[in-house]
Protein backbone atom coordinates (compact mmCIF):
# COMPACT_ATOMS: atom_id res chain seq x y z
CA UNK A 1 0.00 0.00 0.00
CA UNK A 2 2.65 2.38 1.04
CA UNK A 3 4.54 1.57 -2.31
CA UNK A 4 1.69 2.10 -4.17
CA UNK A 5 1.25 6.07 -2.36
CA UNK A 6 4.68 6.67 -3.29
CA UNK A 7 4.44 5.89 -6.90
CA UNK A 8 1.45 7.98 -7.01
CA UNK A 9 2.75 10.97 -5.74
CA UNK A 10 5.80 10.23 -8.03
CA UNK A 11 3.52 10.34 -10.92
CA UNK A 12 1.81 13.31 -9.75
CA UNK A 13 5.09 15.20 -9.23
CA UNK A 14 6.43 14.14 -12.33
CA UNK A 15 3.31 15.43 -14.40
CA UNK A 16 3.76 19.01 -12.67
CA UNK A 17 7.30 19.21 -13.24
CA UNK A 18 6.91 18.41 -16.75
CA UNK A 19 4.11 20.64 -17.31
CA UNK A 20 6.05 23.47 -16.02
CA UNK A 21 8.77 22.77 -18.22
CA UNK A 22 6.61 22.12 -21.51
CA UNK A 23 4.51 25.47 -20.35
CA UNK A 24 7.85 27.61 -19.71
CA UNK A 25 9.76 26.46 -22.74
CA UNK A 26 6.69 27.14 -25.06
CA UNK A 27 6.55 30.89 -23.56
CA UNK A 28 3.10 30.74 -23.25
CA UNK A 29 2.84 30.34 -27.30
CA UNK A 30 1.08 27.22 -27.40
CA UNK A 31 -2.63 26.31 -26.51
CA UNK A 32 -3.23 24.18 -23.01
CA UNK A 33 -4.69 21.70 -25.41
CA UNK A 34 -1.36 21.44 -27.12
CA UNK A 35 0.68 21.09 -24.48
CA UNK A 36 -1.29 18.30 -23.02
CA UNK A 37 -0.93 16.78 -25.84
CA UNK A 38 2.43 16.99 -25.90
CA UNK A 39 2.45 15.47 -22.31
CA UNK A 40 0.43 12.67 -22.84
CA UNK A 41 3.20 11.77 -25.60
CA UNK A 42 6.28 12.17 -23.16
CA UNK A 43 4.31 9.69 -20.57
CA UNK A 44 3.31 6.83 -23.05
CA UNK A 45 6.84 7.16 -25.38
CA UNK A 46 8.84 9.78 -23.17
CA UNK A 47 12.35 8.56 -25.12
CA UNK A 48 11.07 9.93 -27.99
CA UNK A 49 8.60 12.80 -27.04
CA UNK A 50 11.14 14.78 -25.01
CA UNK A 51 14.00 14.70 -27.65
CA UNK A 52 11.50 15.19 -30.50
CA UNK A 53 9.97 18.44 -28.60
CA UNK A 54 13.54 19.84 -27.89
CA UNK A 55 13.88 19.53 -31.53
CA UNK A 56 10.94 21.00 -32.91
CA UNK A 57 8.73 21.96 -30.21
CA UNK A 58 9.38 25.60 -30.09
CA UNK A 59 7.98 28.44 -32.84
CA UNK A 60 9.67 31.35 -31.29
CA UNK A 61 12.93 31.94 -31.57
CA UNK A 62 13.26 33.71 -28.24
CA UNK A 63 17.03 32.97 -27.76
CA UNK A 64 18.04 35.61 -29.96
CA UNK A 65 17.53 39.37 -30.05
CA UNK A 66 14.20 40.25 -32.07
CA UNK A 67 15.95 41.06 -35.33
CA UNK A 68 15.98 44.38 -36.54
CA UNK A 69 13.02 44.60 -39.59
CA UNK A 70 10.21 46.20 -37.80
CA UNK A 71 9.82 49.99 -36.75
CA UNK A 72 8.33 51.56 -33.28
CA UNK A 73 4.53 51.66 -33.28
CA UNK A 74 4.49 55.09 -32.51
CA UNK A 75 6.87 56.20 -35.37
CA UNK A 76 4.63 54.25 -37.71
CA UNK A 77 1.31 56.08 -36.41
CA UNK A 78 3.06 59.01 -37.56
CA UNK A 79 3.30 57.52 -40.72
CA UNK A 80 0.42 55.90 -41.51
CA UNK A 81 -1.87 56.73 -44.50
CA UNK A 82 -4.74 56.41 -42.88
CA UNK A 83 -6.02 54.15 -46.30
CA UNK A 84 -6.99 51.21 -44.59
CA UNK A 85 -7.44 49.43 -41.15
CA UNK A 86 -5.42 46.83 -41.86
CA UNK A 87 -2.65 49.58 -42.13
CA UNK A 88 -3.28 50.41 -38.38
CA UNK A 89 -3.48 46.53 -37.00
CA UNK A 90 0.08 45.62 -38.65
CA UNK A 91 1.18 48.94 -36.94
CA UNK A 92 0.48 47.51 -33.65
CA UNK A 93 3.20 44.47 -34.63
CA UNK A 94 5.72 46.84 -36.05
CA UNK A 95 5.42 46.80 -39.48
CA UNK A 96 6.24 49.82 -41.44
CA UNK A 97 3.56 52.21 -43.11
CA UNK A 98 2.34 51.66 -46.58
CA UNK A 99 4.03 53.41 -49.55
CA UNK A 100 2.47 54.91 -51.79
CA UNK A 101 5.04 55.36 -55.06
CA UNK A 102 5.12 51.90 -56.33
CA UNK A 103 4.86 50.50 -59.49
CA UNK A 104 3.74 46.82 -60.05
CA UNK A 105 4.20 44.44 -62.68
CA UNK A 106 2.37 40.94 -62.22
CA UNK A 107 4.55 38.17 -63.09
CA UNK A 108 1.99 35.33 -63.19
CA UNK A 109 3.62 33.37 -66.24
CA UNK A 110 6.57 30.84 -65.92
CA UNK A 111 8.48 31.95 -69.17
CA UNK A 112 7.12 35.76 -68.17
CA UNK A 113 8.94 35.33 -64.72
CA UNK A 114 11.84 34.14 -66.39
CA UNK A 115 12.67 36.21 -69.33
CA UNK A 116 11.78 39.29 -66.29
CA UNK A 117 13.71 38.18 -63.93
CA UNK A 118 17.02 36.92 -66.33
CA UNK A 119 16.96 40.07 -67.91
CA UNK A 120 17.65 42.08 -64.49
CA UNK A 121 20.27 40.24 -63.52
CA UNK A 122 22.29 40.52 -66.93
CA UNK A 123 20.98 44.55 -66.54
CA UNK A 124 22.28 44.67 -62.83
CA UNK A 125 25.20 47.34 -62.60
CA UNK A 126 25.58 46.95 -58.43
CA UNK A 127 24.16 44.26 -56.95
CA UNK A 128 21.77 41.39 -56.24
CA UNK A 129 20.19 39.96 -53.82
CA UNK A 130 17.82 36.49 -53.38
CA UNK A 131 16.32 34.93 -50.45
CA UNK A 132 14.42 31.46 -51.64
CA UNK A 133 14.01 28.37 -49.73
CA UNK A 134 15.09 26.41 -52.98
CA UNK A 135 17.39 26.03 -55.90
CA UNK A 136 16.99 23.03 -57.88
CA UNK A 137 19.49 21.62 -59.57
CA UNK A 138 18.10 21.54 -63.17
CA UNK A 139 18.57 23.73 -66.44
CA UNK A 140 16.63 26.71 -64.77
CA UNK A 141 18.47 26.80 -61.60
CA UNK A 142 22.08 26.05 -63.37
CA UNK A 143 21.11 28.50 -65.51
CA UNK A 144 20.54 31.29 -63.21
CA UNK A 145 23.48 30.09 -61.10
CA UNK A 146 25.78 30.42 -64.13
CA UNK A 147 24.65 34.08 -65.01
CA UNK A 148 24.85 34.82 -60.96
CA UNK A 149 28.54 33.44 -61.18
CA UNK A 150 29.36 35.89 -64.10
CA UNK A 151 27.67 38.89 -63.08
CA UNK A 152 29.63 38.11 -59.60
CA UNK A 153 33.24 37.81 -62.00
CA UNK A 154 32.23 41.30 -63.45
CA UNK A 155 32.67 42.79 -59.91
CA UNK A 156 28.64 42.93 -58.98
CA UNK A 157 27.85 42.44 -55.01
CA UNK A 158 25.76 39.12 -55.67
CA UNK A 159 24.24 37.76 -52.32
CA UNK A 160 22.36 34.38 -52.56
CA UNK A 161 20.55 33.27 -49.06
CA UNK A 162 19.10 29.62 -49.21
CA UNK A 163 17.19 27.72 -46.67
CA UNK A 164 19.44 24.87 -44.96
CA UNK A 165 17.17 22.37 -45.84
CA UNK A 166 15.50 23.27 -49.46
CA UNK A 167 19.01 24.41 -50.57
CA UNK A 168 20.25 21.30 -48.90
CA UNK A 169 17.81 18.70 -50.94
CA UNK A 170 17.54 20.51 -54.03
CA UNK A 171 20.79 22.00 -54.95
CA UNK A 172 24.59 20.30 -53.90
CA UNK A 173 27.11 23.08 -52.50
CA UNK A 174 29.31 21.87 -54.73
CA UNK A 175 28.06 23.37 -57.61
CA UNK A 176 27.99 26.95 -55.91
CA UNK A 177 31.92 26.70 -55.83
CA UNK A 178 32.48 28.53 -59.21
CA UNK A 179 30.14 30.87 -57.83
CA UNK A 180 31.87 31.86 -54.38
CA UNK A 181 35.32 31.36 -56.51
CA UNK A 182 34.18 34.17 -58.83
CA UNK A 183 33.25 36.64 -55.53
CA UNK A 184 29.75 35.65 -55.15
CA UNK A 185 28.21 35.52 -51.27
CA UNK A 186 26.68 32.69 -49.83
CA UNK A 187 24.42 31.64 -46.52
CA UNK A 188 22.29 29.35 -45.25
CA UNK A 189 19.44 29.80 -43.31
CA UNK A 190 18.53 27.39 -40.17
CA UNK A 191 21.46 25.10 -40.37
CA UNK A 192 19.40 21.34 -39.61
CA UNK A 193 22.10 20.20 -37.77
CA UNK A 194 24.01 23.24 -35.90
CA UNK A 195 22.03 23.69 -33.30
CA UNK A 196 19.31 20.90 -33.28
CA UNK A 197 18.18 21.03 -29.35
CA UNK A 198 17.28 24.68 -29.45
CA UNK A 199 13.64 23.53 -30.82
CA UNK A 200 13.87 25.06 -33.95
CA UNK A 201 14.92 22.77 -36.83
CA UNK A 202 10.85 22.92 -38.05
CA UNK A 203 11.33 26.53 -38.31
CA UNK A 204 12.00 26.96 -42.32
CA UNK A 205 12.33 30.21 -44.19
CA UNK A 206 10.14 30.18 -47.09
CA UNK A 207 10.73 33.57 -48.05
CA UNK A 208 11.54 34.24 -51.54
CA UNK A 209 13.04 37.67 -52.51
CA UNK A 210 14.85 39.36 -55.01
CA UNK A 211 16.39 42.77 -54.84
CA UNK A 212 18.47 44.19 -58.28
CA UNK A 213 20.48 47.53 -57.59
CA UNK A 214 17.97 48.54 -54.80
CA UNK A 215 15.58 49.30 -57.35
CA UNK A 216 13.28 46.50 -58.23
CA UNK A 217 12.09 43.88 -55.52
CA UNK A 218 10.29 40.61 -56.71
CA UNK A 219 8.37 38.50 -54.26
CA UNK A 220 5.74 35.85 -54.03
CA UNK A 221 6.07 31.61 -54.41
CA UNK A 222 8.37 31.22 -57.18
CA UNK A 223 11.33 29.20 -56.37
CA UNK A 224 14.18 28.84 -58.79
CA UNK A 225 13.23 25.41 -60.38
CA UNK A 226 12.07 24.51 -63.91
CA UNK A 227 8.70 23.89 -61.82
CA UNK A 228 8.10 27.70 -61.68
CA UNK A 229 9.59 29.01 -64.32
CA UNK A 230 11.72 28.83 -67.74
CA UNK A 231 12.62 29.68 -70.65
CA UNK A 232 10.77 27.20 -72.96
CA UNK A 233 7.01 26.02 -72.56
CA UNK A 234 6.54 23.21 -69.50
CA UNK A 235 4.04 20.55 -69.55
CA UNK A 236 4.24 20.54 -65.83
CA UNK A 237 4.86 23.75 -64.76
CA UNK A 238 2.74 24.97 -61.77
CA UNK A 239 0.86 27.68 -61.79
CA UNK A 240 1.65 30.59 -59.26
CA UNK A 241 2.54 34.29 -59.10
CA UNK A 242 5.06 36.93 -58.21
CA UNK A 243 5.69 40.40 -58.28
CA UNK A 244 7.86 42.90 -59.49
CA UNK A 245 7.83 46.21 -57.32
CA UNK A 246 10.03 49.28 -57.91
CA UNK A 247 9.37 52.11 -55.55
CA UNK A 248 9.24 52.51 -51.94
CA UNK A 249 8.37 49.09 -50.82
CA UNK A 250 11.45 47.83 -52.49
CA UNK A 251 13.37 49.81 -49.25
CA UNK A 252 10.91 47.21 -47.01
CA UNK A 253 12.06 44.34 -49.01
CA UNK A 254 15.35 45.41 -48.71
CA UNK A 255 15.76 45.80 -45.11
CA UNK A 256 14.27 42.30 -44.24
CA UNK A 257 16.51 40.97 -46.82
CA UNK A 258 19.48 42.45 -44.61
CA UNK A 259 17.92 41.06 -41.40
CA UNK A 260 17.74 37.66 -42.41
CA UNK A 261 21.61 37.65 -44.19
CA UNK A 262 23.06 39.21 -41.17
CA UNK A 263 21.30 36.28 -39.10
CA UNK A 264 22.40 33.59 -41.24
CA UNK A 265 25.92 34.62 -40.66
CA UNK A 266 26.24 33.22 -37.08
CA UNK A 267 26.74 30.25 -39.09
CA UNK A 268 27.89 31.05 -42.34
CA UNK A 269 31.14 33.21 -43.87
CA UNK A 270 31.18 36.70 -42.75
CA UNK A 271 31.98 38.31 -45.73
CA UNK A 272 31.11 42.10 -45.40
CA UNK A 273 27.86 43.12 -46.62
CA UNK A 274 27.21 46.41 -48.88
CA UNK A 275 23.77 47.53 -48.41
CA UNK A 276 22.96 49.33 -52.22
CA UNK A 277 21.39 52.36 -52.65
CA UNK A 278 17.44 53.22 -52.92
CA UNK A 279 15.61 55.03 -54.92
CA UNK A 280 13.00 57.11 -53.18
CA UNK A 281 11.32 58.60 -56.46
CA UNK A 282 8.11 58.03 -57.62
CA UNK A 283 7.49 55.47 -60.10
CA UNK A 284 3.69 54.66 -59.48
CA UNK A 285 0.82 54.78 -57.86
CA UNK A 286 0.54 51.47 -56.33
CA UNK A 287 -0.38 51.02 -52.44
CA UNK A 288 1.57 48.32 -50.59
CA UNK A 289 2.81 47.09 -47.47
CA UNK A 290 5.43 44.57 -47.32
CA UNK A 291 4.79 42.13 -44.29
CA UNK A 292 7.29 39.80 -42.70
CA UNK A 293 6.32 37.26 -40.30
CA UNK A 294 7.88 34.17 -38.82
CA UNK A 295 9.29 32.92 -35.87
CA UNK A 296 12.10 35.77 -35.53
CA UNK A 297 9.12 38.08 -34.55
CA UNK A 298 7.25 38.91 -31.35
CA UNK A 299 3.34 37.98 -32.43
CA UNK A 300 1.32 36.57 -35.31
CA UNK A 301 1.03 39.35 -37.50
CA UNK A 302 0.26 37.60 -40.24
CA UNK A 303 -2.32 34.98 -38.87
CA UNK A 304 -3.63 37.78 -37.19
CA UNK A 305 -4.52 39.87 -40.01
CA UNK A 306 -6.16 37.05 -42.26
CA UNK A 307 -8.10 36.19 -39.18
CA UNK A 308 -9.13 39.85 -38.66
CA UNK A 309 -9.98 40.19 -42.51
CA UNK A 310 -12.20 36.86 -42.38
CA UNK A 311 -13.81 38.21 -39.35
CA UNK A 312 -14.52 41.53 -41.34
CA UNK A 313 -15.19 40.60 -44.75
CA UNK A 314 -19.05 41.46 -46.57
CA UNK A 315 -18.98 40.17 -49.32
CA UNK A 316 -16.93 37.73 -50.86
CA UNK A 317 -13.48 35.74 -49.55
CA UNK A 318 -11.31 33.96 -52.21
CA UNK A 319 -8.36 31.90 -51.14
CA UNK A 320 -4.97 30.51 -53.22
CA UNK A 321 -3.13 28.11 -51.90
CA UNK A 322 -1.37 25.12 -52.96
CA UNK A 323 -1.68 23.80 -49.11
CA UNK A 324 -5.05 24.20 -46.95
CA UNK A 325 -4.46 23.32 -43.14
CA UNK A 326 -6.39 25.30 -40.72
CA UNK A 327 -7.09 25.61 -36.98
CA UNK A 328 -10.35 25.91 -35.23
CA UNK A 329 -9.81 29.97 -35.09
CA UNK A 330 -9.62 29.93 -38.95
CA UNK A 331 -12.40 27.32 -39.33
CA UNK A 332 -15.00 29.45 -36.93
CA UNK A 333 -13.84 32.62 -38.70
CA UNK A 334 -14.90 31.44 -42.57
CA UNK A 335 -18.46 29.60 -41.19
CA UNK A 336 -19.07 32.92 -39.43
CA UNK A 337 -18.32 34.48 -42.83
CA UNK A 338 -20.54 31.85 -44.81
CA UNK A 339 -23.16 32.79 -42.39
CA UNK A 340 -22.93 36.20 -42.35
CA UNK A 341 -24.03 36.06 -46.65
CA UNK A 342 -19.93 36.35 -47.59
CA UNK A 343 -19.25 34.42 -50.53
CA UNK A 344 -16.54 31.89 -49.87
CA UNK A 345 -14.10 30.98 -52.56
CA UNK A 346 -11.30 28.03 -51.62
CA UNK A 347 -8.92 27.56 -54.89
CA UNK A 348 -6.63 24.18 -54.20
CA UNK A 349 -4.46 22.05 -56.14
CA UNK A 350 -7.10 18.91 -56.69
CA UNK A 351 -3.65 16.89 -55.87
CA UNK A 352 -0.54 18.68 -54.29
CA UNK A 353 2.67 17.77 -54.27
CA UNK A 354 2.76 16.69 -50.42
CA UNK A 355 -0.22 14.27 -50.31
CA UNK A 356 0.21 14.02 -46.40
CA UNK A 357 -1.61 17.65 -46.42
CA UNK A 358 -4.12 16.35 -49.19
CA UNK A 359 -5.11 13.95 -46.81
CA UNK A 360 -5.56 16.16 -43.69
CA UNK A 361 -7.44 19.37 -45.42
CA UNK A 362 -10.56 16.73 -46.62
CA UNK A 363 -12.50 17.25 -42.95
CA UNK A 364 -11.95 21.07 -43.18
CA UNK A 365 -13.16 21.06 -46.34
CA UNK A 366 -15.98 19.22 -46.11
CA UNK A 367 -17.41 21.27 -43.07
CA UNK A 368 -16.71 24.01 -45.26
CA UNK A 369 -18.83 23.15 -48.32
CA UNK A 370 -21.42 21.98 -46.53
CA UNK A 371 -21.48 25.36 -45.05
CA UNK A 372 -22.25 26.54 -48.07
CA UNK A 373 -18.42 27.62 -49.52
CA UNK A 374 -17.53 27.06 -53.13
CA UNK A 375 -14.58 24.94 -53.06
CA UNK A 376 -12.47 24.53 -56.47
CA UNK A 377 -9.98 22.26 -57.29
CA UNK A 378 -7.50 23.28 -60.05
CA UNK A 379 -7.04 20.86 -62.44
CA UNK A 380 -3.87 21.02 -65.23
CA UNK A 381 -1.22 21.04 -62.82
CA UNK A 382 0.31 21.59 -59.36
CA UNK A 383 -1.03 25.46 -58.28
CA UNK A 384 1.59 26.66 -55.87
CA UNK A 385 0.29 30.50 -55.78
CA UNK A 386 -0.65 32.26 -52.79
CA UNK A 387 -2.91 35.21 -53.03
CA UNK A 388 -5.96 35.95 -50.74
CA UNK A 389 -8.26 38.65 -52.07
CA UNK A 390 -11.11 40.59 -49.03
CA UNK A 391 -13.90 42.19 -50.86
CA UNK A 392 -12.05 43.65 -53.40
CA UNK A 393 -10.75 45.98 -51.20
CA UNK A 394 -7.76 44.19 -49.76
CA UNK A 395 -5.50 41.16 -51.43
CA UNK A 396 -2.24 39.58 -49.85
CA UNK A 397 -0.01 38.01 -52.25
CA UNK A 398 3.47 36.60 -50.96
CA UNK A 399 5.08 33.11 -49.81
CA UNK A 400 2.78 31.93 -47.23
CA UNK A 401 0.19 29.17 -47.82
CA UNK A 402 -2.97 29.24 -45.79
CA UNK A 403 -2.15 26.50 -43.80
CA UNK A 404 -0.71 26.52 -40.16
CA UNK A 405 2.80 25.79 -41.07
CA UNK A 406 3.06 29.48 -43.01
CA UNK A 407 0.70 31.34 -40.37
CA UNK A 408 2.45 30.36 -37.30
CA UNK A 409 5.95 28.79 -37.85
CA UNK A 410 7.88 29.58 -41.15
CA UNK A 411 9.98 32.44 -41.80
CA UNK A 412 7.65 34.41 -44.57
CA UNK A 413 7.06 37.68 -46.82
CA UNK A 414 3.80 39.23 -47.63
CA UNK A 415 2.85 42.01 -50.02
CA UNK A 416 -0.77 43.92 -48.82
CA UNK A 417 -2.12 45.57 -51.69
CA UNK A 418 -4.21 48.45 -50.77
CA UNK A 419 -4.77 50.04 -54.47
CA UNK A 420 -6.86 49.39 -56.63
CA UNK A 421 -5.88 48.75 -60.12
CA UNK A 422 -3.46 46.32 -58.65
CA UNK A 423 -6.22 44.74 -56.31
CA UNK A 424 -8.19 44.48 -59.71
CA UNK A 425 -5.18 42.71 -61.69
CA UNK A 426 -5.16 40.69 -58.98
CA UNK A 427 -9.28 39.58 -59.03
CA UNK A 428 -8.95 38.94 -62.88
CA UNK A 429 -5.99 36.89 -62.33
CA UNK A 430 -8.29 34.73 -60.15
CA UNK A 431 -10.96 34.84 -62.44
CA UNK A 432 -8.45 33.17 -64.79
CA UNK A 433 -7.76 30.55 -62.39
CA UNK A 434 -11.02 29.48 -61.69
CA UNK A 435 -11.91 28.85 -65.25
CA UNK A 436 -9.34 26.04 -64.97
CA UNK A 437 -11.08 24.51 -61.97
CA UNK A 438 -13.63 22.14 -61.39
CA UNK A 439 -16.50 22.28 -58.26
CA UNK A 440 -15.58 19.86 -55.54
CA UNK A 441 -18.36 17.72 -54.40
CA UNK A 442 -16.85 15.47 -51.31
CA UNK A 443 -17.52 12.13 -51.41
CA UNK A 444 -20.83 10.81 -49.47
CA UNK A 445 -19.50 7.39 -48.89
CA UNK A 446 -19.46 6.47 -45.10
CA UNK A 447 -16.07 4.34 -45.29
CA UNK A 448 -14.60 7.39 -46.87
CA UNK A 449 -15.55 10.28 -44.56
CA UNK A 450 -14.57 7.79 -41.59
CA UNK A 451 -10.93 7.49 -43.30
CA UNK A 452 -11.08 11.27 -43.62
CA UNK A 453 -12.04 12.36 -39.96
CA UNK A 454 -9.14 9.11 -39.06
CA UNK A 455 -6.48 11.87 -41.03
CA UNK A 456 -7.36 14.72 -38.80
CA UNK A 457 -4.54 12.87 -36.34
CA UNK A 458 -1.72 13.57 -38.31
CA UNK A 459 -2.61 17.56 -39.14
CA UNK A 460 0.13 18.20 -36.94
CA UNK A 461 2.60 16.85 -38.72
CA UNK A 462 1.20 18.60 -42.17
Amino acid sequence: MLDWIIIHFLLIFLFLVVFTLFSYSTGGERPLHNILAWLLFAFLVPYIAIPLFLIIGQRKLRWIPQKNITMDTHSCKKNLSGSHSMEYLLNTYGVPPATHNNKVTFLHDGIIAYDKIMQLFQDAQESILISTYRITDDSVGNNIVKLLTQKAQQGIRVYLLIDSVGGFMQFPRRKLKLFKQAGGSVRYIMPLFHTPFKGHVNLRDHRKIMIIDGQHGIVGGMNLAKDYLGPTPYAKRWCDISMLIEGGAVNALLSIFESDWQFAAAYKETKTYTRPAVSTAKCGNAELQIVASGPDLMGDNLYDAVLSEIYEATQSIHIVTPYFVVDECLQKALMLAIRRGVEVNIIIPKHSNHPLTDAVRVVDIRKLHDEGAKIWFYTPTMLHAKVMLFDNTIAILGSANFDLRSLLLNFEISCFIYSEPEIQEISNWIQSVLSKCIHHKPSESHTRIFLEYMAQILKPLS
